[in-house]
């Protein structure tokens, strides 16, 4: 085989090596795309749970009492348990996930006092 012709093979092999660098370089790419996607769709939806969390929170002890247990709130389904008499468990999920909470917080809210009346 002459040189020129050593030389050309040399260049296509290099070309191809390029080639499948650079598709594997927009392959990844692309999935990084994907992640960053999902993430800022993720964070949103964090925030937005966490918005409900703080709406929930602003209720007293009376009005919590009375949304004990599951419902649906737009696009999340929440949780309200009460596991102690003065201790409120908040869940909040995704409506098509409701299995899995985003967001868990628990709050304390104490019996309000009673009157000194009827002693």
């Amino acid at each position: 085989m002459n040189r020129k012709g050593a030389v050309l093979v040399e260049v296509l092999a290099a070309m191809v090596i390029v080639a499948i660098a650079g598709v594997g370089t927009l392959g990844a790419l692309a999935l990084l795309w994907d992640s960053e996607s999902l993430v800022f769709d993720r964070e949103l939806e964090v925030q937005r749970a966490a918005n409900l969390i703080t709406e929930i929170s602003s209720l007293n002890g009376e009005e919590l009492a009375l949304r004990l247990g599951f419902r649906r709130e737009g696009d999340f389904a929440a949780w309200i348990d009460r596991p102690e008499p003065s201790l409120y468990r908040i869940g909040v999920a995704s409506a098509n996930q409701p299995e899995a909470e985003i967001l868990v917080t628990l709050l304390y809210r104490p019996d309000p006092p009673t009157s000194g009346r009827g002693r």
